[in-house]
């Protein structure tokens, strides 16, 4: 073989050597950002909310599909250094990514949502401490995310990764992506049930069904093109529920949870009042508001639907406590498991002598703090952080502060941490409140032009009786974390005590986590009463530690209100945002006395206390019917005598002939699927199916259609109200 002939045979080798050489560097990177996803969403499913094979299914071909379409973009950079560089980028992100909510989830039993991205300098300026716990705590896991990447920068130079490919090589890893896109297609929209989690577009439900990648381009879709809500059909109706009669005898043996048994509705040994005939309604011409409105199919949906819905009656509590105060507090983290008569001698005095609910729950909606809260002083439910931010431009004629201004009372809202979480300094104007003070500064609401100025001065620069103003740590410049409920009664009662009428809110802080001894500076001040109870967990001890804020604050207002002469004339109200959802299962399990096993899943993790009390009240008055926060408003406005219009709220007058629901979003799985939006009435309750109440009448038919009318009104219900939130539906009712 002459030279012409070895060095045509030798550029040849080297032509084939350099097509395979492309070929393996493409398999390689496919294969790295497979393999990378992929294990990465496999141990986020692990330390979060568990792996089923669908799960395990919907991530193979999800991250077949993304480690081709990157390969074929990484493939368009020629240059080795920039393509390196990119990559290292792109496996970061990703690595931050899964690292976050795995930590979100850590902390608050549910995933991160990318609308509230807007929230995260705030979360890290004012929580800081528990994102660094939980990064802390979730360290060896953020190590494991990172493996790929920590792969990649050792082995990239011997393994040649991402040299630049021919254009038929590409094509086909092209192919490989529309094959992988097309089956995740197929398996996300052809199964009724993953179709309907996809296009419902909640966050754990989608993450905990397709994964975190999927979850993250749904979130920050939503982020640019906004959230999208199902539009109604304005036939749709809530439809007839027929309910069982009673047994002649009582045989109630239901199980978990033990819903309510033969003593369903109310008692009380006090003289009722006359009854009030009629109905909480307002005249409302719906017919002419639909004409007006013939050109919006949503408006005109919504006119029809809460004109179809049945209003609660008025009844002998209607106008109860007419004209009287009314202190409202929504009580961070709270659960009544701590309660007795030694330790918590006021809270105790309150959950029994008051209006005493005995079946009260309440949800976890997946919004954290803010979606507790909106239920509490809405009466209804939506399933995002951004709740509290949705209705700051808003018209809410039904909320308290709104109904209570109306009347000429002097309006407050108190909050003893940041002015500005979760967007209080707009939605809280639009609920009514004149005047919200928090820490760094004041929203002051012209109740006439509703223009809504805020301050730079904030409550921190107030004193109290003696001159005191917030306790500070030790280096003298930090308040408290979290800051005192306590000190916050101290400071504030004196803004309203002489302004009767009044109505005030507090949102509380002090029962925050986490519930340690180190961090958690309520939990530390109060360690010494709790020391000698019997528990094992000290987490629980810490939870109830911080807690007695809650007594102290209650034990200062009633008696600055008794010394005042006005404690008869001044109504309590108070619930949870949520249950303590940052406790471990097992601390959960230890305070509640359940089995820890599943017990996100355990509705009796779900119930807790709703005070309504006022020291006027002579006797108790039990309450044993099911009802949930968003039966709050509706319940304290019959019993202020409030003109409302009982059709526009989720929730009924629990005192009123309605049977409540109870929904109950535990945003958590049960044998590989989400339980959420499920509910409980006084007839049963219905998980992945109806456990119904035994002292009822059933036959399998009517126990069939009564589980089947319950779930299709809590999903009217939600398609109503979500997209009554999303139009601002209230101004078209004009009532203002």
């Amino acid at each position: 073989m002459n030279n012409g002939q070895t060095l045509d045979f030798a550029e040849k080798n080297r032509g084939l050597r350099s097509k395979k050489l492309l070929k393996r560097n493409m398999w390689i990177t496919t294969a790295f950002f497979s393999a990378s996803i992929f294990l990465q969403e496999i141990m986020t499913a692990i330390f979060t909310c568990g792996l089923d094979f669908a799960q395990f299914f919907m991530i193979v071909i999800n991250t077949i599909a993304v480690g081709s379409v990157l390969a074929v973009v990484l493939s368009f950079i020629s240059n080795m250094k920039a393509r390196n560089w990119v990559t290292g980028v792109i496996s970061v992100i990703n690595a931050v990514i899964f690292c976050a909510q795995i930590c979100y989830y850590h902390v608050f039993g549910q995933f991160f949502e990318w609308e509230t991205i807007g929230m995260a300098d705030s979360l890290f300026k004012d929580f800081w401490r528990e994102s660094l716990v939980a990064i802390w705590e979730c360290l060896l896991k953020i190590i494991l995310i990172f493996v790929p990447f920590i792969l990649f920068v050792v082995f990239r130079k011997r393994f040649g990764m991402f040299k630049a490919c021919k254009s038929y090589i590409r094509m086909r890893w092209i192919l490989v992506f529309i094959i992988s896109l097309l089956m995740c297609l197929f398996f996300t929209f052809v199964p009724r049930v993953a179709r309907e989690t996809y296009l419902e577009g909640e966050t754990n439900k989608v993450t905990g069904t397709f994964g975190v990648m999927t979850s993250t381009r749904r979130g920050i879709e939503q982020l640019i093109f906004g959230k999208s809500t199902y539009t109604p059909s304005s036939q749709e109706t809530e439809g007839t529920i027929i309910e069982p009669g009673k047994k002649t005898e009582d045989t109630a043996e239901t199980g978990e949870p033990p819903v309510p048994g033969s003593e369903s509705g109310t008692e009380t040994s006090e003289p009722p009042k006359p009854i009030i005939e009629g109905d909480n309604v307002l005249e409302i011409d719906f017919d002419s508001l639909i004409a007006e409105n013939s050109g919006n199919k949503d408006v005109v949906a919504l006119l029809k639907y809460f004109q179809s819905r049945e209003p609660t009656n008025k009844n002998e509590y209607t106008g109860y406590f007419e004209g009287k105060n009314l202190i409202f507090m929504s009580l961070e983290s709270f659960c009544g498991e701590f309660i007795s008569e030694e330790l918590t001698p006021t809270l105790y005095m309150m959950t029994h002598s008051g209006f005493v609910f005995s079946n009260y729950y309440n949800s976890l909606w997946g919004g954290s703090t803010s979606t507790g809260e909106f239920a509490n002083l809405s009466g209804m439910f939506y399933n995002s952080a951004n709740a509290m931010k949705t209705i700051g431009d808003h018209t809410l004629p039904f909320a308290l502060g709104n109904q209570f201004l109306k009347l000429g009372y002097h309006t407050f809202a108190f909050h003893a941490n940041s002015v500005t979480y979760y967007n209080r300094t707009y939605a809280y104007p639009a609920l009514g409140y004149q005047y919200y003070y928090g820490r760094g500064g004041t929203t002051v609401l012209d109740p006439v032009t509703r223009s809504v100025q805020t301050l730079k001065t904030g409550i921190e620069e107030f004193t109290d009786a003696d001159g005191n103003g917030w306790t500070m740590k030790s280096n003298g410049t930090k308040p408290q974390w979290p800051e005192s409920d306590h000190e916050l009664a101290k400071l504030t009662i004196s803004k309203y005590i002489d302004q009767q009428p009044f109505h005030v809110y507090y949102m509380t802080i002090s029962g925050h986590c986490n519930y340690n001894w180190a961090g958690n500076d309520m939990c530390s001040k109060h360690r010494a009463e709790v020391e000698g109870l019997e528990y094992k967990n000290e987490e629980v001890k810490a939870f109830i530690a911080c807690n007695l804020e809650v007594e102290l604050m209650l034990k200062q207002l009633i008696d600055d209100l008794d010394a005042a002469g006005i404690l008869d004339n001044t109504v309590f109200v108070m619930t949870a945002d949520h249950y303590p959802y940052e406790m471990s299962d097992e601390s959960l399990a230890e305070l509640y006395d359940l089995p820890v096993n599943n017990i996100r899943t355990n509705f009796e993790l779900y119930r807790n206390e709703l005070i309504i009390w006022c020291s006027s009240m002579k006797k108790p008055v039990k309450v044993d019917k099911v009802c949930s926060a968003i039966d709050i408003l509706p319940t304290v406005s019959n019993l202020f005598g409030l003109p409302y219009d009982s059709r526009m709220l989720a929730g009924v007058d629990v005192l009123s002939d309605a049977t409540p629901i109870a929904i109950i979003n535990t945003l958590q799985k049960l044998n590989g699927s989400y339980i959420d939006w499920c509910w409980i009435t006084d007839y049963g309750y219905k998980k992945s199916s109806f456990v119904a109440n035994e002292a009822y009448d059933w036959t399998s038919d009517s126990k069939s259609a009564y589980a089947k009318g319950i779930s299709s009104r809590v999903s009217s219900m939600k398609n109503y109200f979500f997209k009554a939130l999303s139009t601002d539906f209230y101004k078209y009712l004009k009532l203002n």
